[in-house]
C-alpha cells in the first residue's frame, strides 16, 4: 500500500469519526469561526503611497527622514477655477472659504493661498515679511496692478496661479493626529538610516483621521462651490481616500454579487438547496474566519487584499463541490448516506487536499514581496486556502451527516445513457479530443505561440490616477491640477553641503541656483517640471528688500557674511517659510519640483537624467538626494517587476515537484505542467491584445492562475491516474475521468470565472481589468484540463505503448 492509498484511508476514517460524533465536530468548527470572526473589528484599509512600501525600504526611509527633517507633505492641493480671480468677489470668497478651512478642518497645520502668499520688502532698512492681501485692492486699477505683480512673481506661478491667472491654489497642510515633532537632525537620521535599526518615521495618516479630514473638505467644497468658484480637491490625501472609499463599497458588493452568482451556478447544477447552501456555508465561514485572522495578525486590507474574498469564496467553493458532488452520485445511486460520505471523503479528499497544497503554496510567493500589499496578499490567501479545506474536510461531512438529505428518484442503471445532458456532452468532448490528440495538441500550441507573441508586448505600467474611470471626481481633481498648474507630485531634491553652515557660502549657493536654473528647462518626452523652488528665491528676496527693493538686486550675495545675515534676518522675521527649505543648522537645502501625475515607467529616465547632470553641476563635494512621492512610486514599480518574476518563478519552482509528487507519476506530473503553464500565457497575452497593462493589479494574476489551474489539472490527473493504473486504456480513462469528475471541474470553473467577472460592475478601470483578465485566464485553463489534457496523456500513452511493442506500433501506424 503506497502513501497516496494510506492518505485516502485516513479520509475514510475522518469520515466515520464525523458520522461519529457530528455535533462535536459542527461545535468546534463555531468556536473556531467565532474566536478568528472577532478580529474583524481590528480590520484596517491602507491605500496610501507610503505603505507600498516596508518601513525599512531605502526609499521608504530617505522619504520619511525627509518628512521628519523639513516637510510634511500630507498636502491637499485644492483647484479653483474662476473667469476673474482679481475680483473682489472672487478674492473675498476665497478669503472666507480659508478661513472655514482653519477653523474647521481636523488636523490643520496651515493653508497658504493668494490670500496670505508671502511678500517679501524693505521699508527704512527694515525687513517685512507680510501676507499678499494685508489689505484688499479697492480699485480695478489696484486690482489690475495686483495680477500683474502676481503673474509676475515665480514663487507664485503654477503655484498659487497658473500662468493665464484663471486658475489659483490652495495647499492645506495636515498632520496625522498622533503626529509628534522630532528633534532628530538630519546628519544623525541619515545615519540611522544606513546603519541604525531605531529609525524615525514619519506617522501616516489612519483611516479614520483621513475620513475626519474628508468629511470636513467635501463639506467645505458643498458650501462655498458656485458658478464662479469651480472647486477640485487633489493631493497624496485625497486619492488615498477615494482609493478607501471604492475599496469599501466595492469589497461588499463583489461578494454579495459573487454570492449570487455561485448560488445560481450550484442550482443550476445540484438542483437541490442542500446543493446551494451546504457549499456556500461552508465557503462563507472560513472567509470570515481569514478576515478576522488579518484582523488580529495587523494585516490591512490594501489594494492587492481586496480582491482576496472574491479570490477564497470563489476558490474555496471548489473544494466543497468536489466532495459534496461525489456524495450525491454515491446517494443517489441507492449507497446509504453514512458510506457515501465516507467514498465522497475518500475518494476526493486527497485531491482537495492536494489543490489546497499547491494554491496555497502559489500564492505564498507574494510573502517575498517588498511591496506591503502583495506581501499581505502572501499571508492571508494561503491561510484562507487552508482554512477553507479544514472547513471543506471537517465541517461538510458533519453538516451532510445530520441534515435531512434524501436522494433523488434512483436510476434503472449506472451507464452514461442515463447521465445528465452535461455529463455527456463532456464524455463526448473527451472522446474527440484523445481521438484527434495531434490535432487538439496543435490547435494549442497554435494560441500558446500566439499568446507569447502578445505576452511579449505587454505594457508595463503603475498610474494610480488611471484606475479611476474618466469623469471620476478623484480623477478629474486630479487632472485639473496636471492641466492649469503643471503638476502636482512633489520631486524633492535634498543638497547636503556636508557641513555645518555649509549653505552660507556662496559658491554653494550658486551652484544649487545652477541646479534649479537647470531643473527648470530640463525635460523628457513625458515630463517637464513646473517650476522647482528652494531658499534661492528666499535669499533673493531678502537681498532684494534690504536694498531698497531694487529688482537689480534680485540676486545671491557673494559674501559670506552677507548670505548668512540675511538669511538669519529672515528667519527672524516670523515667517516658517525657511524652516521647510533648509535645516536648523543650514547644512541641507532642499528643491521642490512638482511634476505631473504619469506613468511610473516615465518617472526612471527623468530623474536619471536629472540626477546624471545634477551631479556634475553640483560638484563632488555636494551630495544630492532625490525623494518625494515620484520616489515612492519609482521603487514601487521596480518593486513591482521583481516581484513577479521573483513569484512566478517561485510559484512554478514549487509546483512542479509538488504535481509530480501529488499525482505520484513522473510522466503524468511533467506533462501536467503544460495545460497549467498554457493558460498563464495565454492571460498574459489577452492582456496586450485588451490594452490591459500590467500593474500593481494584474501583477498578481499570474500566480492566482496558476495556483487555481492545478487544481483543475490535479483533480483530472488524480482520477485519470486512478483509472489508467487500475487496468484500462487512456482513452477509456478519459471517458471515466470526464464522468465522474468532468461535471464537477466545468462548475467550480463556472463559479470561479463569474466570481471573478462580477468585477466588471466596478467603478475602478483597474479593478474591472483584474476580474476580466482572471475570469479569461480561469476559463482557458478549464478549457486546457478538459481538451488539451486528455489529448496530452493519449499521446503519452500511445507513446510508451511503441516504446514497449514497436512493432505493434508500427503496425498499427500503416494500418
Amino acid at each position: 500500500m503506497d502513501i497516496r492509498e494510506q492518505i485516502e484511508i485516513g479520509f475514510e476514517k475522518l469520515g466515520k469519526l464525523l458520522i461519529r460524533y457530528p455535533w462535536a465536530a459542527i461545535l468546534a468548527m463555531t468556536l473556531l469561526t467565532v474566536g478568528l470572526g472577532a478580529g474583524m473589528g481590528q480590520l484596517q484599509v491602507e491605500t496610501s503611497a507610503e505603505t507600498y512600501l516596508a518601513k525599512n525600504d531605502p526609499a521608504r526611509r530617505v522619504y520619511d527622514l525627509f518628512r521628519k527633517n523639513f516637510d510634511n507633505d500630507d498636502a491637499f492641493l485644492i483647484v479653483i477655477r474662476s473667469k476673474n480671480v482679481f475680483s473682489a468677489p472672487f478674492l473675498e470668497q476665497l478669503a472666507d472659504y480659508q478661513s472655514a478651512m482653519e477653523e474647521r478642518l481636523p488636523f490643520l497645520d496651515e493653508v497658504n493661498s493668494l490670500i496670505n502668499a508671502r511678500v517679501t520688502r524693505g521699508e527704512e532698512n527694515e525687513l517685512i515679511v507680510e501676507d499678499l492681501l494685508e489689505q484688499m485692492p479697492q480699485s480695478e486699477a489696484e486690482f489690475a496692478a495686483l495680477k500683474a505683480r502676481v503673474l509676475a512673481n515665480p514663487l507664485y506661478k503654477n503655484i498659487l496661479i497658473s500662468e493665464d491667472g484663471l486658475t489659483t491654489a490652495m495647499i492645506v497642510k495636515v498632520l496625522p493626529g498622533m503626529a509628534e515633532p522630532t528633534e532628530t537632525s538630519l546628519e544623525d537620521a541619515f545615519a540611522e538610516e544606513v546603519t541604525g535599526t531605531d529609525f524615525p518615521h514619519a506617522t501616516v495618516f489612519s483611516p479614520e483621521e483621513l475620513a475626519q479630514s474628508m468629511e470636513v473638505m467635501l463639506a467645505l467644497k458643498e458650501e462655498f462651490e458656485r458658478d464662479d468658484f469651480e472647486i477640485h480637491v487633489t493631493g497624496d490625501p485625497q486619492i488615498t481616500y477615494g482609493l478607501m472609499q471604492v475599496m469599501a463599497v466595492e469589497m461588499q458588493m463583489f461578494l454579495g454579487a459573487t454570492m449570487i452568482v455561485i448560488a445560481i451556478t450550484l442550482l443550476m447544477f445540484f438542483r437541490r438547496l442542500s446543493g446551494i447552501a451546504l457549499p456556500m456555508l461552508v465557503v462563507f465561514l472560513p472567509l470570515s474566519a481569514t478576515l478576522g485572522l488579518m484582523g488580529w495578525v495587523g494585516l490591512p486590507i490594501t489594494l492587492s487584499t481586496q480582491n482576496m474574498p472574491t479570490f477564497l469564496f470563489a476558490v474555496c467553493v471548489g473544494d466543497a463541490v468536489h466532495i459534496i458532488c461525489n456524495f450525491y452520485q454515491q446517494l443517489d445511486s441507492g449507497v446509504s448516506r453514512e458510506e457515501s460520505i465516507t467514498y465522497a471523503l475518500r475518494h476526493s479528499g486527497l485531491a482537495v487536499l492536494m489543490t489546497s497544497v499547491t494554491t496555497a503554496g502559489a500564492m505564498s510567493t507574494f510573502a517575498f514581496s517588498d511591496l506591503m500589499p502583495v506581501a499581505g496578499l502572501g499571508f492571508a490567501a494561503p491561510a484562507g486556502v487552508m482554512l477553507a479545506f479544514l472547513y471543506s474536510t471537517c465541517l461538510l461531512p458533519a453538516l451532510l451527516a445530520v441534515l435531512p438529505i434524501r436522494p433523488k428518484k434512483h436510476r434503472a442503471t449506472d451507464t452514461e445513457d442515463n447521465d445528465p445532458p452535461l455529463t455527456r456532452m463532456l464524455i463526448r468532448l473527451g472522446d474527440f479530443c484523445t481521438g484527434h490528440a495531434w490535432l487538439v495538441t496543435g490547435l494549442w500550441m497554435a494560441l500558446v505561440l500566439a499568446s507569447f507573441y502578445g505576452a511579449a508586448q505587454m505594457r508595463v505600467s503603475h498610474q494610480p490616477i488611471k484606475w479611476f474611470p474618466e469623469g471620476d471626481p478623484t480623477r478629474v481633481a486630479a487632472e485639473a491640477a496636471d492641466g492649469d498648474l503643471k503638476g502636482s507630485m512633489p520631486l524633492e531634491i535634498v543638497i547636503d553641503t556636508q557641513k555645518e553652515n555649509g549653505l552660507f557660502d556662496p559658491e554653494t549657493m550658486n551652484r544649487i541656483e545652477a541646479l534649479q536654473d537647470f531643473v527648470k528647462i530640463y525635460h523628457t518626452d513625458h515630463l517637464q517640471a513646473a517650476h522647482a523652488i528652494s531658499v534661492i528665491e528666499i535669499l533673493k528676496e531678502t537681498n532684494q528688500a534690504l536694498h531698497g527693493n531694487d529688482p537689480a538686486y534680485y540676486s545671491i550675495p557673494q559674501e559670506r557674511e552677507l548670505i548668512a545675515q540675511e538669511l538669519l534676518l529672515f528667519e527672524s522675521s516670523g515667517s516658517d517659510d525657511l524652516e521647510e527649505m533648509v535645516d536648523s543648522s543650514f547644512r541641507y537645502a532642499r528643491i521642490h519640483v512638482p511634476l505631473r501625475f504619469e506613468d511610473g515607467l516615465h518617472y526612471i529616465p527623468y530623474v536619471e537624467g536629472l540626477r546624471e547632470k545634477g551631479n556634475e553641476i553640483i560638484g563632488e563635494d555636494l551630495h544630492m538626494t532625490t525623494t518625494g512621492l515620484i520616489m515612492l512610486y519609482m521603487r514601487s514599480f521596480h518593486v513591482m517587476i521583481n516581484t513577479t518574476v521573483q513569484s512566478y518563478s517561485l510559484a512554478l519552482i514549487m509546483i512542479i515537484p509538488l504535481m509530480i509528487l501529488i499525482i505520484g507519476d513522473l510522466r503524468l506530473g511533467l506533462i501536467s505542467i503544460i495545460p497549467n503553464l498554457a493558460p498563464i500565457i495565454m492571460g498574459l497575452g489577452f492582456m496586450h491584445f485588451a490594452n490591459v497593462p500590467f500593474d500593481m493589479f494584474s501583477m498578481t494574476i499570474g500566480t492566482i492562475a496558476i495556483g487555481v489551474a492545478v487544481d483543475d489539472t490535479i483533480h483530472f490527473m488524480h482520477n485519470f491516474r486512478r483509472y489508467y493504473r487500475g487496468g484500462d486504456d487512456a482513452r477509456t480513462a478519459v471517458r471515466k475521468t470526464m464522468r465522474t469528475t468532468g461535471s464537477a471541474l466545468l462548475v467550480t470553473s463556472v463559479a470561479l470565472c463569474t466570481g471573478f467577472y462580477v468585477q466588471l460592475m466596478g467603478n475602478m478601470i483597474s479593478v474591472q481589468n483584474f476580474g476580466m483578465v482572471t475570469g479569461f485566464t480561469i476559463v482557458a485553463a478549464l478549457f486546457a484540463d478538459i481538451t488539451l489534457a486528455p489529448a496530452l496523456v493519449t499521446l503519452a500513452a500511445d507513446f510508451e505503448k511503441r516504446k514497449q511493442d514497436p512493432l505493434n506500433g508500427r503496425l498499427k501506424q500503416e494500418t
